[in-house]
């Protein structure tokens, strides 16, 4: 149906949504009141849609639009590849850069070109994911670059930002995970039927949908817990330790 939504994003704030139907439009709505910001019909469908500062951004062929409250849109780049998200900032790929706006202002580049079709930012890190599945955490002091392990060959569709310096990816297969931005290593993995479409921080949990509607949830709680209550946490759990290359049930150290 012309009118089912074709992807979905909210802002950092959780007070706008932009939507993009299948029809070629895309609206804004204010969550707080549920009314309308503004609606626009775009001749060739958008391929990505991101939550922005002042509005929803969508890149249609090569071109950065910006959809603004009250039927408002305006260019804001050209020689666009791909768009990505970070809080309210916007990233823009183009062939030879990256650029992170800020209220429609240029606040940052990085010289990355090639392949790009997602991107967010960990820190003071750039997270960049290349067509052939790659996943690349750009340093901006240090210009160094680590590459993401065990990442499957297929095209990034999602990255996102997640708590202590998480990245969650999910990719055009239904593969989806999170890694240590740190050193690159992966913690957990799962997969969907469908390219993964949406991926969502909230209340402490990761929330993720397919292209073909099936979703799943992981608990992040621990993440979010100071040392001593993880390791309380942690020892319900186990409950036990390696004593002489055998697993011994103890009580639990002293982690008031």
């Amino acid at each position: 149906a012309a009118w089912e939504a074709r992807q979905v994003a909210q802002s950092n704030d959780h007070k706008r949504l932009c939507m993009l139907f299948r029809s070629g439009a895309v609206e804004l709505w204010s969550t707080e009141s549920g009314t309308k910001l503004s609606a626009r019909r775009f001749a060739r469908m958008p391929d990505q849609l991101r939550a922005a500062s002042g509005g929803c951004a969508v890149l249609t062929g090569s071109e950065v639009m910006l959809v603004r409250p009250h039927d408002e849109a305006t260019a804001l780049a050209a020689g666009a590849v791909a768009i990505g998200g970070a809080g309210d900032a916007l990233l823009v790929a183009s062939h030879s850069e990256v650029r992170q706006f800020v209220a429609g202002a240029v606040a940052a580049r990085w010289p990355i070109g090639g392949g790009v079709t997602a991107m967010t930012v960990v820190g003071e890190r750039l997270v960049v994911g290349y067509a052939n599945g790659s996943i690349e955490v750009h340093d901006a002091k240090t210009s160094a670059a680590i590459q993401l392990e065990r990442t499957p060959a297929s095209r990034p569709a999602v990255l996102l930002a997640g708590p202590r310096g998480l990245i969650f990816a999910g990719f055009s297969n239904g593969t989806l995970g999170a890694w240590n931005s740190l050193d690159g290593s992966r913690l957990r993995a799962a997969r969907l039927h469908g390219r993964i479409a949406h991926m969502q921080v909230s209340q402490q949990r990761l929330f993720v949908a397919s292209a073909l509607g099936q979703s799943l949830r992981w608990d992040l709680q621990s993440f979010h817990l100071p040392y001593c209550a993880f390791m309380q946490l942690l020892w319900k759990r186990v409950g036990v330790t390696w004593q002489a290359g055998e697993a011994v049930e103890s009580p639990p150290p002293n982690h008031a």
